[in-house]
């Protein structure tokens, strides 16, 4: 699989679903999946800026640098964008992103298919994992469950690409009502 290079905070930003745009120099025909690389560089000063600009985000204390830690899915290259993370000339059009263990990888300049062999099983296994359920469901159990317990009200649920807003709780029922989706961003 192709991999694309990337300076840190970006790199994190984009496999943490933050960053839904890669602005570049050159435009790619690729479309398709794509492993995130994050190369030796930390960008401090952006960093400093987005920490202002951005304190929603919680950044990590340090970042992992030479190497693998994510992958996402280039799905269009755009020349302008309503992307808040679009500063152009091109934009590579990242969806379905998710982080990956770290592995150690020699960076390049553009897409390159890394020469190491890549624990390729193992990432797969993580990120089945990670979208089957993005917490743990709650256990079966045959106690009546006061859904109080489990839910609240203006709470948002995510099933696939759907999302519904909890509008109203009672012992009884969990009145919920499907929310309009934006630009492919969820709810906050």
């Amino acid at each position: 699989m192709k991999t694309l290079s990337v300076r840190q905070p970006w790199a994190w930003l984009i496999v943490n679903g933050y960053k839904n745009i890669e602005n570049r120099s050159r435009r790619t025909k690729h479309r398709g999946p794509v492993y995130i690389h994050a190369s030796k560089t930390v960008e401090k000063k952006a960093l400093e800026r987005l920490k202002e600009e951005r304190p929603d985000i919680p950044f990590p204390e340090t970042f992992e640098t030479g190497g693998i830690v994510g992958r996402a899915e280039i799905t269009d290259c755009v020349d302008e964008s309503s992307s808040s993370w679009f500063e152009g000339p091109h934009g590579y059009v990242m969806e379905q992103a998710a982080p990956l263990s770290f592995f150690p990888v020699k960076g390049r300049l553009g897409l390159f298919t890394p020469k190491e062999d890549l624990p390729v099983k193992r990432w797969d296994r993580e990120v089945r994992q990670a979208s089957a359920f993005p917490e743990p469901p709650p256990p079966m159990t045959k106690k009546k469950v006061d859904p109080r317990t489990i839910l609240k009200g203006g709470e948002f649920l995510g099933v696939k690409d759907h999302y519904f807003q909890v509008v109203k709780v009672t012992k009884k029922k969990v009145v919920i009502e499907p929310v309009a989706v934006r630009d492919g961003v969820r709810p906050k």
